[in-house]
């Protein structure tokens, strides 16, 4: 992953956009809290930066699938359209 990559992930969360999409209510009941997710995925990009390891960037995959995960997933007949 290069660091342009990770730039773009990093501007991404940040966003005020996701913030308040998230924030707005809608998703209550159907999207788990983020809880420390910024947090969690800012430590790991810092470690990748100072690491640069496939272990840091599995690491990042994997806490960014989980969140792709518990975000999509229970949701999928919403998005497939089967309401």
């Amino acid at each position: 992953m290069s660091d342009r990559v990770l730039d773009e992930i990093k501007k991404y969360i940040e966003s005020g956009n996701v913030n308040f999409i998230i924030g707005a209510g809608a998703s209550i009941g159907a999207i788990k809290t983020l809880g420390d997710f910024e947090n969690d995925i800012t430590k790991l990009i810092k470690d990748f930066q100072r690491e640069n390891s496939i272990d840091s960037k599995q690491a990042i995959a994997n806490k960014l699938n989980l969140f792709l995960k518990c975000s999509i997933d229970p949701n999928k007949s919403l998005i497939d359209g089967n309401v």
